[in-house]
């Protein structure tokens, strides 16, 4: 398996309460080897942003988030969930400068970068389709975990968004959970 970065699985914290449960509910929802690893008591259940995890840690919580939602329910919080984190992640002077310093061609040249700051696997890559046109394509990701990649919908669209895009849509195509060799996002602008 994978490791994840703390700042990934806060915002899974975050999405979790923001569902209306409390984190106490979140620690006692996750199976016992997995709350050996929290603190209970302590924000975000003691997970720090900078540190790496097992990404059981993550999957577990994702689990306990969806409970017994239907898919499609999942999927949609799970692509707010997305938008939310990538919000509080690129806040303030961050989004600015993201929105200066970088393009949509910059962003595909880079993607790997950035990915490789939440997850140490994964084959993260953007390629132009069309003018204004990206395919995103995640390979060999062995961290995914099915509302992990639906939440990439919403954080994409909040990315190409901070770019200065507009009308920006993001549409699932492939997903490794349908047997897929790769997760694809064909994302859209005006």
């Amino acid at each position: 398996m994978g490791r994840v970065k703390g700042s990934a699985i806060r915002a899974v914290v975050d999405w979790y309460v923001a569902g209306g449960a409390a984190v106490e509910q979140l620690y006692s929802d996750v199976r016992e080897g997995i709350r050996a690893q929290l603190v209970l008591g302590r924000p975000y259940l003691g997970i720090l942003p900078s540190s790496w995890y097992d990404d059981s840690v993550i999957h577990a919580m994702c689990d306990a988030f969806v409970g017994s939602m239907s898919k499609t329910i999942a999927h949609s919080s799970a692509a707010a969930g997305g938008r939310a984190a990538i919000h509080t992640a690129m806040s303030g002077v961050h989004r600015a400068m993201f929105r200066v310093f970088v393009s949509p061609a910059l962003y595909a040249a880079h993607s790997q970068r950035l990915w490789n700051g939440y997850y140490d696997n994964g084959v993260y890559a953007v390629r132009e389709v069309a003018p204004r046109e990206h395919e995103v394509a995640i390979a060999r990701w062995s961290s995914h975990h099915p509302l992990l990649c639906a939440s990439l919908r919403g954080s994409t669209t909040v990315i190409y968004e901070s770019m200065g895009c507009r009308a920006v849509r993001v549409d699932r195509s492939a997903c490794v959970s349908n047997a897929d060799p790769a997760c694809r996002l064909e994302v859209r602008w005006a």
